[in-house]
């Protein structure tokens, strides 16, 4: 593997880890200290298209039934950035994210040798976005859990909700469905659904207004795909305990035909594909987190490679996290996952 960008060779050191646990409102308010500089700068010059979400009736209702312990969470974060609730807006993706790669997986019990599903993926973007990255563990009392790899002030990030789904995220360009929800408001609902059934359900009853495709897993082994484009919406499911998914539509038409070419091509989007699940189909009935991390690392077909530090337009694998939802575990890195052994990080409260 030869590296023209010698400088992102070294370690980079651990993703910055932000704890944040107490009452719902309590803990908005240290998100909302936390991440104060985002989101006002989200106040002040909202992403096209967002949504304030706590003057927002749908959203506000559904969060009320689903996730009630979130309303007070936002509330919070309004509360401790300094804003007011009315200027508290929904991410779009057409902030950081539009221009990514990715390649996402997710194994169902019986192909883990511990018989508990996994699943993760890796980040490719700008290597600027490395050092934005951070692992917020989110424990509401009597409410939402979540342990994600994010960004400061987007709490959709990439991980999963205790009892609920792990969701990981690529990017496909097929346009917009127009749906009711803001992505971000979707990927915390969808998070709080304790099946994939109930993920599926979500998306058909209020749509989703952005485009995109996400591996969704549950803690009893269910796993889904989810295509998002402007024809519609379509649902993939697993083959052989696996399911992977890069940076292209699998589905075919309708979403096929509105497709634009992914940012780091197709052709490189489909050897990830494939070479994923050749690695895991491999070691299929006794995959760990381990052997996950080293497919996620393979350099087969460099520099289209699934780890690679030569992505089109200066591109590169800038993170890598793989999560066991049961366990409550999420081994992540930042940086090249090849160079950057993973760091185990538990949901529970760490050992004083």
């Amino acid at each position: 593997m030869n590296h023209p960008h010698a400088s992102h060779l070294q370690p980079v050191g651990p993703v910055p880890l932000l704890r944040v646990s107490g009452k719902a409102f309590d803990c908005g308010l240290q998100l909302g200290e936390r991440w104060r500089t985002p989101l006002r700068e989200r106040a002040e010059k909202p992403d096209a298209g967002a949504v304030p979400i706590l003057i927002t009736p749908g959203i506000v209702r559904l969060f009320e039934r689903r996730a009630p312990s979130l309303l007070d969470l936002h509330r919070g974060m309004a509360r401790g950035a300094g804003i007011p609730e009315t200027r508290l807006f929904s991410v779009s993706p057409a902030g950081p994210g539009l221009a990514e790669g990715c390649t996402s997986f997710a194994v169902q019990p019986a192909a883990a040798r511990n018989g508990s599903p996994l699943s993760g993926q890796t980040k490719d973007t700008g290597v600027e976005r490395i050092g934005h990255f951070e692992v917020l563990a989110l424990r509401i009392e009597n409410g939402f859990e979540m342990l994600t790899l994010t960004y400061p002030g987007w709490l959709f990030g990439h991980g999963f909700a205790a009892g609920g789904c792990s969701i990981f995220r690529n990017s496909i360009s097929c346009g917009n469905p127009g749906g009711r929800l803001p992505y971000d408001v979707w990927g915390l609902l969808a998070h709080a659904c304790p099946t994939v059934e109930e993920v599926r359900k979500l998306t058909l009853d209020q749509g989703v207004r952005d485009g995109f495709h996400c591996t969704i897993a549950d803690e009893h082994g269910g796993i889904l795909g989810i295509e998002a484009g402007k024809p519609g919406y379509a649902f993939l499911p697993p083959a052989d305990g696996l399911y992977i998914h890069t940076n292209h539509v699998l589905s075919g038409p309708p979403l096929e035909t509105v497709e634009r070419p992914p940012v780091y091509g197709l052709d490189g989007s489909q050897h990830r594909l494939e070479r994923l699940r050749e690695l895991l189909l491999h070691s299929r009935g006794s995959i760990t987190s381990e052997s996950a991390w080293a497919a996620l690392s393979d350099h087969a077909n460099y520099p289209d490679s699934i780890c690679s530090d030569a992505r089109a337009f200066g591109g590169l694998t800038t993170a890598a996290v793989i999560v066991e939802p049961r366990n409550r575990l999420m081994h992540v890195a930042r940086g090249l996952p090849c160079r950057n052994p993973p760091v185990t990080v538990t949901l529970d409260p760490e050992p004083a």
